[in-house]
């Protein structure tokens, strides 16, 4: 809770945050197998993709996969999935990134991961969808781009959660401000 606070204080990738973050996760290691846990590892490595400190976003979202596969749950696995191909994007592994966001989405059910917006800040569907078109445009498939992106954005209009569509909207215009 104090990391959230912290967040909004300073920012997601500040050194405040990433202490708190570091600290709760000491103290959540007690109890791995508590959903606490896998909440408090999303937040450190969101706090270390925001931060750009992408050697520690990788490892963070290793452990995230290994601890889905270890509960074998269909949302953390989502979770774990999408994490990773956020980060495989930024080292700029555009196919395996594609790859692993095209696994996540296999396993989506939107019916099922209705609360992931709430509970993580943001849709799994539509950030997949949103990576997927951005991978996709960078992996030369265009047409394949646009079409994921107006699909992001769709998921996200029905959705009626704010940060959601905006993130649709932002990476709508990531890719086409990148077809120029």
């Amino acid at each position: 809770s104090l990391a959230l606070a912290l967040t909004a204080l300073h920012g997601g990738g500040a050194a405040q945050v990433k202490e708190n973050y570091s600290r709760a996760r000491q103290l959540s290691q007690l109890d791995s197998d508590s959903s606490k846990h896998f909440t408090i590892m999303i937040g450190s490595w969101l706090n270390s993709f925001i931060g750009a400190e992408l050697y520690d976003a990788q490892s963070l979202s290793n452990e995230l996969l290994e601890l889905a596969a270890r509960k074998d749950d269909v949302s953390y696995l989502v979770e774990a999935k999408r994490v990773r191909g956020m980060t495989l994007f930024y080292v700029g592994d555009f196919a395996g990134a594609r790859a692993i966001i095209e696994s996540a989405l296999e396993l989506h059910d939107p019916e099922h991961h209705r609360q992931h917006a709430v509970r993580y800040g943001l849709d799994p569907l539509v950030c997949c969808d949103a990576y997927l078109a951005y991978a996709l445009l960078f992996l030369g498939q265009s047409e394949q781009a646009i079409c994921k992106s107006d699909e992001a954005v769709e998921a996200a209009e029905a959705l009626h959660h704010p940060y959601t569509h905006a993130f649709s909207l932002a990476f709508a215009a990531f890719v086409r401000q990148n077809l120029e």
